[in-house]
């Protein structure tokens, strides 16, 4: 055995983005994930390097246009020179000893959320390292119920707004408002219609209500705010806010809409089909920008004055409606790169070893919109990929509803004459749910694809004369035995399928797929649950033992008496507990191996240069493991390109197409957007085609 020398892990970057600031030329956007600061170009989204720490960050500021300052969760302080667009490099390190939670500039004041013993404290962090101690936090204060400003402190703390001056010769030194708004039809739910985002700007203090209401008070300082001076409602949940210094508010939430308003001019402008809700904004320091963080973890600059993408910074996208581990799939049309799932309905091709994502598929064809709403009782419903199987001319997707349960949606996609953009050539909702697709890798002008559903039964899927089919004469069954899992078809015609016999054994099932004949079966112990060729190899795993046999004589070729985990492609990976082995498909010898951080959740090879790189899951995140460092990239990140796929259905009638009156009315009066007419959502509501 031999240990993977000169490899190291390190986290997917960019896949957890905390925040996200401009420097006051305008000339970088700054953003913290991990333990990674990553620094792009503003005018074209660029990224152009990164800053690695030791530990993990909660927050990062400019402190001049030409030096950044990070501060990590244990209270270290370090201030960064940046050179041109090349590098930065350290010019100091200041010690807060305090444990933080959340650091960033404000209004010309550095603030932190910083934690003793079971209390929360604002903290007031000076140039020199000292710390004041502004005000107490609520146990359940996050980075957006509260903010600061050169005059005043405000604070959510529940059904109530506190504001506290900061100048000692203020009239008003200390008030709160408590909302008192009450609808009937919410009944006990109105004890959740909470204050939970608060912005101040000056002597100015914007709050909003858990159902979006906006209230606003202008002369805090001096009048308190005791009584709100006016309010405005459009939004459905609580939005993200930023006051400008021109007497305007910004706010963005779950519609995927970025709201201007004037303040007593009535109707705000508008910025619809924003990828997903607005999660975080900020306003750059001549108010030019506005640098909206999304809940799919994308980053969009906006020209304020236009309301128009100023640019997009190319990011990992994720999605915070699914948990548990993600799709990892990979493209024999691009074995660099591998399609995990993103935002809802969406795939992407990431390349792990420079943590950027070239390309991103639309499954879904619609946009998702709207968070959860629980105070209205309302759960949104949106089709989630769970399964994608690729060849060269084809992709296979499986759908569901999540929330209907027992259901799925079979898609049929072509490549066009680009590796990732794709034509939706089939469609079929089926009432059972699909557990696995099997397929050939490359290329055949007859394609043959086996979907199998929860109950062990195989159809076969294909295209004829007629268009595509599902072919009952040709369902396959064998014994009535639990379907365990599948291998993709070879070259040949071979297709292996695992099924349950008892307890305690399992068979293989070699399938010829032309007429679905039996050719061989392979008695194992234990419960299968994985089974996929390497080359002329059939390798499997099961609770007990892996397992390879010669794919033409199906003579045994080797057998390691060890559960494994086992991932087949481009190499043959098993791992068990954080300990993961490359193994020779030959003779089932361990030829190198590494030992992770966590316990190893799944696992996938991709090319690497001459050599390859392993991207993981553990314990929720994403780690890749290279042998060496690549550079981040300096040129031009290749654009995101979205899919130009259509439904095969006549267009939308241009009388439907009216997005003026589709955002006529404010949207807490409308219903929840993923239950209207798929007319709304064609006509105002799908996702640019960037």
């Amino acid at each position: 055995e031999i240990k993977l020398s000169g490899w190291h892990e390190t986290p997917l970057r960019g896949s957890n983005l905390i925040n996200v600031v401009i420097d006051p030329s305008n000339r970088f956007v700054a953003t913290c994930s991990g333990k990674d600061c990553l620094l792009f170009d503003v005018k074209t989204g660029e990224r152009q390097f990164c800053i690695d720490h030791d530990s993990t960050l909660v927050g990062s500021y400019f402190a001049t246009p030409n030096e950044i300052i990070t501060v990590d969760a244990s209270g270290v302080l370090r201030k960064w020179s940046l050179d041109g667009f090349d590098d930065a490099s350290l010019i100091t390190t200041i010690t807060l000893k305090k444990n933080m939670r959340h650091v960033r500039e404000e209004g010309g004041s550095v603030v932190s959320i910083v934690s003793e013993k079971t209390e929360l404290f604002l903290y007031l962090i000076k140039e020199n390292g000292d710390l004041e101690k502004l005000c107490d936090l609520p146990d359940d204060a996050t980075c957006s119920s509260f903010s600061v400003s050169s005059k005043l402190v405000a604070v959510c703390h529940g059904k109530k707004v506190r504001v506290i001056a900061r100048e000692k010769d203020a009239k008003v030194a200390d008030s709160w408002y408590e909302s008192r708004f009450h609808i009937d039809f919410l009944k006990e739910s109105n004890e959740m219609n909470i204050f939970e985002s608060v912005h101040v700007r000056g002597d100015t203090v914007a709050a909003a209500l858990t159902i979006g209401r906006i209230f606003i008070w202008c002369d805090a300082s001096s009048l308190g705010v005791n009584r709100a001076t006016q309010s405005v409602h459009w939004h459905k949940s609580a939005p993200a806010l930023a006051l400008s210094s021109f007497g305007g508010i910004f706010s963005g939430g779950g519609e995927c809409v970025l709201c201007k308003w004037k303040l007593g001019k009535g109707a705000p402008s508008m910025l619809p089909r924003l990828s997903s809700p607005v999660r975080r904004m900020r306003l750059s320091n001549d108010d030019a920008l506005i640098s909206l963080l999304l809940d799919d973890n994308s980053i969009v600059m906006i020209d304020a004055a236009a309301m128009a993408v100023h640019s997009r910074i190319p990011t990992i996208s994720t999605s915070s409606r699914t948990n548990g581990r993600p799709l990892m799939e990979w493209d024999p049309m691009e074995e660099d790169m591998v399609v995990v799932g993103g935002r809802e309905g969406c795939l992407q091709w990431i390349h792990p070893a420079t943590s950027t994502a070239p390309f991103i598929m639309d499954v879904g064809l619609e946009n998702g919109v709207d968070r959860d709403l629980p105070i209205y009782g309302v759960t949104q419903s949106f089709h989630s990929v769970y399964l994608a199987r690729f060849s060269r001319d084809h992709v296979v997707t499986l759908e569901e509803k999540v929330g209907v349960i027992g259901k799925c949606r079979v898609r049929v996609w072509e490549r066009t004459n680009t590796s990732c953009s794709f034509n939706l050539l089939y469609s079929q909702e089926m009432g059972t749910r699909m557990i696995e697709v099997s397929l050939r890798a490359s290329s055949t002008s007859t394609p043959i694809f086996l979907l199998t559903n929860s109950n062990g039964k195989t159809m076969v899927l294909k295209n004829s004369v007629a268009g595509w089919h599902l072919d009952s004469s040709r369902n396959f069954v064998w014994k009535g035995a639990s379907f365990r899992c599948a291998s993709r078809i070879l070259e040949e015609g071979l297709w292996a399928v695992a099924y349950s016999v008892s307890s305690i054994s399992s068979a293989i099932v070699v399938i010829r797929v032309h007429e679905m004949r039996v050719m061989e079966v392979l008695k194992v112990d234990g419960d299968v649950h994985e089974v996929e060729w390497c080359n002329s190899t059939l390798i499997a795993a099961s609770s007990t033992a892996a397992y390879a046999w010669c794919g033409t004589t199906f003579l045994l070729k080797w057998k390691v008496c060890e559960r494994v985990c086992l991932r087949v492609h481009p190499i043959v990976l098993v791992w068990k507990e954080s300990k993961i082995m490359v193994i020779d498909e030959n003779d089932g010898r361990v030829k190198e191996s590494m030992e992770c951080l966590y316990t190893i959740d799944d696992a996938i090879a991709f090319n690497h240069g001459d050599s390859y790189g392993i991207l993981v899951f553990h314990s929720g995140t994403l780690s890749v493991l290279i042998s060496s460092e690549m550079n981040l990239p300096r040129r031009r990140i290749r654009s995101i390109r979205m899919s130009t796929m259509e439904l095969p259905t006549p267009s939308v009638p241009q009388s439907v197409i009216q997005p003026s009156s589709c955002l006529s009315g404010p949207a807490h009066m409308l219903p929840p957007l993923s239950l209207v007419a798929p007319s709304f959502i064609h006509s105002c509501l799908l996702p640019i085609r960037a």
